[in-house]
């Protein structure tokens, strides 16, 4: 067992602990790094503002109280060496009032610098030297208001007044000025000193808030795998259980030692699976007593079949009551086999005898149908024949038709001719009739005319002879005319009947055809129905032989069937059934 401590978890205590209390203990102790490191954060962070504050408002101070009182012993001199050397009353009035001015302000900036400084020897000099300083300032008024100003020479005592400025003044202050840089080389020492305390104190509050890091880092990887373990076993405990169960093994040994809900949860599982364990042998039990075949009793121990495991023991029951029915039917059902059997095999044999009958019965009905099929197509081929022929004359009278069409058509024409030619005829008859008029008045008047006349009276008799010829030419042609239109009504009305009768014939023709062609249909439709009574037949025939070889296989099948019947009945007497 691995102890307690503060980098760890005490894993029996987590085990003892509800979930929920587990992980606020873990979070408890998290919550104890996480506020150490906030106080050392805050701890670094208060002195270094400390040391800041005291890096500036003291030392940032008194360096800037030292460079006051240096700047003014400096400017101090500067007048005292104005106030000598000037010639101009007024200027050196100013600079002597200068001069008392910053002599009298040392010793308020003394004060200033010591509430900064505590070095006790270097304010005593300090004050020694503004006090001697203040009394060379004194000495030096005193001499300059003793002393007569000259344009020219300047002052009168001006000897004297170097003498005090230079051996006593600037002693001074060079003295004052040499404690002041001591007070600042101490000022900047104590403000590196701050500085590097305020760094240390920084660095050991870092590195201690570094190793409360890490402590937390560790705590919390040590925290997760102990929580882990302790969350994990009771998990996988259950996981390869419920594995095996699904695997239909139910022996597994569970135990985990845990309080908390998993540790429930794992106990339960294991009384669950004891039960289900209960459940599955006593169904191996009363499955294996079935298949020995006795069905006189469903389940052997039906009181620990509890909630959704009832009906599978209902069921169980329901199967034993079930079989030890269908036993009993099954034993009553052989029996009607047998019966069955026997009467099958002599229905068997009766009917092979009667399918013997039919196949010869079927083989001359085949043969009979093979010479009808023969002379059907024959009578198709007949009918083809034919109806290519009378195609042929149907052609052949069309063609004399449409010839006779022709014929009709230019006989036709010549009577329109003929009746044209008669037309002119007529109209060279009338020119004949008024000709032979002309030549009667001309005769006339050239028997009036006399000697003179007579030649006009020759060619008048000339003209008449002419039109008398050219009537009798047009009188034949009437005659002609008419007799060849005569002739040409005959032919038209010989062409009309002719053309009738190859309309008739054409028409007789087209019928014939139409006949031929429905006979070859009609013998073609029965050779294809003799084709498939032929295909139909040696199907039965087919059927009959295959009806013959299972009335055979019937016979034996019933005989072996009769015996395994007999069979069926001893296996039958085997089983136990209820009564």
């Amino acid at each position: 067992m691995k102890k307690r401590g503060i980098l760890t978890m005490d894993e029996q205590q987590l085990k003892n602990m509800k979930v929920q209390d587990k992980f606020r203990a873990t979070f408890k102790k998290i919550m104890f790094f996480a506020v150490s490191a906030v106080i050392a954060l805050l701890i670094t962070i208060g002195f270094s503002l400390l040391s800041i504050r005291n890096i500036y408002s003291k030392y940032y101070a008194l360096n800037t109280y030292q460079a006051d009182l240096r700047i003014d012993i400096q400017a101090y001199a500067k007048q005292g060496w104005c106030a000598i050397s000037t010639t101009d009353a007024e200027l050196q009035q100013e600079c002597l009032e200068g001069m008392n001015e910053k002599a009298t302000g040392f010793t308020e900036k003394l004060k200033l610098l010591e509430t900064v400084y505590d070095d006790k020897d270097v304010i005593a000099s300090l004050e020694s030297d503004i006090a001697l300083l203040q009394e060379s300032n004194e000495e030096l008024q005193n001499l300059f208001a003793e002393g007569v100003m000259d344009p020219e020479e300047g002052m009168s005592n001006g000897d004297e007044i170097a003498t005090v400025l230079n051996d006593d003044v600037l002693v001074d202050v060079a003295q004052m000025a040499a404690d002041l840089k001591i007070v600042s080389a101490d000022s900047a020492e104590m403000a590196e000193v701050t500085y590097q305390r305020a760094l240390a104190v920084i660095i050991i509050m870092v590195i201690i808030s570094l190793v409360i890091v890490m402590m937390t880092t560790v705590f919390i990887r040590n925290a997760r795998a102990t929580l882990t373990k302790n969350i994990q076993e009771p998990l996988e405990v259950v996981g390869h259980t419920v594995r095996k169960m699904a695997e239909g093994e139910f022996s597994s040994d569970i135990s985990v030692d845990s309080k908390d809900e998993l540790g429930a949860a794992v106990a339960d599982l294991k009384h669950s699976t004891e039960i289900t364990q209960a459940v599955v042998a006593d169904i191996r039990e009363s499955m294996q007593t079935l298949a020995e075949g006795d069905f006189t009793q469903g389940s052997i121990n039906p009181q620990i079949y509890v909630g959704d495991y009832i009906p599978i023991r209902d069921a169980i029951d329901n199967i034993a009551n079930t079989l030890s029915h269908t036993i009993t039917q099954v034993k009553v059902s052989s029996q009607s086999v047998a019966q069955g059997a026997s009467n099958m095999s002599q229905g068997a044999t009766d009917l092979a005898e009667g399918t013997t009958d039919q196949a010869a019965a079927i083989q001359q009905l085949t043969a009979s149908v093979e010479s009808v099929s023969n002379q059907t197509r024959e009578m198709a081929q007949a009918a083809s024949e034919g109806n290519t022929l009378a195609m042929n004359v149907q052609k052949d009278v069309e063609t004399g038709a449409e010839k006779m069409q022709l014929v009709t058509d230019a006989m036709s024409r010549i009577n329109e001719a003929s009746t044209k030619i008669e037309e002119v005829t007529n109209t060279i008859e009338q020119i004949a009739s008024q000709t032979q008029l002309l030549a009667l008045n001309a005769s006339i008047e050239a028997a009036r005319a006399g000697e003179a006349g007579r030649g006009f009276a020759v060619v008048a008799e000339e003209i008449s002879e002419l039109a008398e010829q050219s009537t009798e030419a047009a009188n034949n042609t009437h005659e002609l005319i008419n007799s060849t239109l005569q002739e040409i009504r005959g032919g038209n009305g010989v062409v009309g009947e002719t053309r009738e009768a190859l309309n008739l014939v054409q028409k007789s023709v087209n019928e014939v055809a139409e006949m031929m062609k429905k006979s070859g249909e009609t013998a073609n439709d029965q050779a294809r129905a003799m084709e498939e009574i032929t295909r139909g037949i040696e199907q039965i025939s087919g059927v009959i032989q295959n009806n013959s070889a299972t009335a055979e296989e019937s016979s034996a099948v019933s005989q072996e069937l009769s015996e395994q019947s007999d069979q069926l009945n001893d296996l039958m007497d085997q089983f136990k059934v209820r009564g």
